[in-house]
């Protein structure tokens, strides 16, 4: 892999990543394995995809040389890095399962690092994930074209729970106030927020469409008035493309993943202050001082989250994995 400066570690080292779930990018494993690139000596990327084996898809295709792996043969990617050299450092991304990460260190002959890449119950583990977040950017079309006539706000995960009602709630307030508004989810269909959207007589502007290719989820969100999100909570990679986006993002929860989500923004102020959320919205809608500010500043966040620049912090940043033949040695 091409590199423009010498590389942070001398040492070779190699990525295992399991694509766990659908919010999962294949090209956001290209992502990190440039990263690595930038740090270290790549000596090679494996994917692992989930079980039923889908290959990523068309406009999601991955730009440089990583295998793919059905979910039953990720030993034999372990073992193809062996063969290729093997030592150093396999670093793990996307795998929490402890009883998985102690097989592959008996199988790794060097050390064993963990890459998180999702949010979960750990604070100090999300923190982690959130400061190694980096994200593919897709290829830029020839023309942006709308998704959507007129203005929206945009859930780029499923709303839910108390924090997906509290949305729904102050869009309903909100679209008496603007006609010209919808809500557009990229999720879905919710039965119970579904029947919540009618009662507060907001059910025709408001609408699941099921999730979208990268490309198209970065068209959406580019486009849209704001960003909320309530629920699920979009994968790190994806939070790093909302901030580029010219809308600001918007949070509700009180989940841990959430509270770790909204203080790392907080650390870089680049989520507006918290208040009821029809306020936020329309703050958000306004673009008041405060609003474009936030804005400059994730967008600012956001780049400092590409291959080349995070690449100075990462590799020293990673978890020791659960030893490998290296620290079973120590």
């Amino acid at each position: 892999m091409a590199r423009d400066r010498e590389p942070v570690a001398s040492e070779v080292v190699f990525l295992l990543e399991f694509q766990n779930s659908w919010a999962s990018r294949p090209a956001d494993c290209w992502a990190r394995a440039e990263t690595l690139g930038h740090a270290t000596e790549l000596g090679g990327a494996a994917l692992v995809l989930p079980d039923d084996g889908r290959a990523p898809e068309s406009d999601e295709a991955l730009p440089g040389p990583i295998s793919c792996f059905d979910r039953r043969a990720w030993r034999e990617a372990v073992l193809e890095f062996t063969r290729a050299g093997g030592g150093g450092t396999l670093v793990v991304a996307g795998e929490d399962s402890p009883a998985r990460l102690r097989e592959i260190a008996a199988l790794w002959p060097g050390s064993v690092k963990r890459w998180p890449t999702t949010l979960g119950p750990d604070a100090e583990r999300n923190d982690l994930a959130l400061r190694c977040a980096v994200a593919a950017r897709p290829r830029a079309p020839r023309t942006r074209v709308p998704l959507w006539d007129g203005n929206y706000l945009l859930a780029p995960a499923a709303l839910a729970g108390d924090a997906g009602r509290a949305w729904i709630e102050a869009f309903a307030f909100l679209a008496r106030e603007q006609d010209m508004i919808d809500l557009v989810i990229l999720a879905e269909p919710a039965p119970s927020l579904q029947r919540l959207a009618r009662s507060l007589g907001v059910a025709l502007r408001v609408h699941w469409i099921g999730a979208s290719p990268l490309r198209a989820e970065c068209l959406w969100m580019a486009c849209a008035s704001a960003l909320l999100v309530g629920g699920e909570l979009p994968e790190p990679p994806a939070l790093v493309r909302a901030l580029e986006c010219a809308a600001p993002l918007l949070i509700l929860g009180d989940e841990a993943a959430t509270r770790s989500l909204r203080d790392w923004l907080a650390r870089y102020r680049a989520t507006p202050a918290r208040s009821a959320p029809l306020d936020t919205l329309r703050a958000a809608l306004a673009r008041t001082p405060e609003i474009r500010a936030t804005l400059a500043r994730g967008a600012a966040l956001a780049a400092e989250h590409v291959p080349e620049r995070l690449a100075r912090t990462l590799f020293e940043s990673l978890e020791p994995g659960s030893g490998g033949a290296a620290g079973r040695a120590a």
